[in-house]
């Protein structure tokens, strides 16, 4: 796994939609990792947009 460790952090930070706390990986993200490792198709633009619907409808988390 450590040949991956870069591109996974750079995943995370990349398509996250929190503003902290890096340090775990959820279930969604393991996914984009293994789609992207093993070229399997994966809509990451339906993650991408329902986080942002959240965002929005929810308003600030802070």
């Amino acid at each position: 796994m450590k040949p991956y460790k870069l591109f996974i952090h750079s995943l995370i930070h990349a398509l996250s939609h929190r503003k902290g706390g890096y340090d775990a990986m959820k279930d969604y993200q393991m996914c984009m990792v293994m789609a992207l490792v093993l070229n399997k198709k994966y809509n990451f633009s339906r993650i991408v947009f329902h986080y942002m619907k959240d965002n929005i409808t929810l308003g600030s988390r802070s």
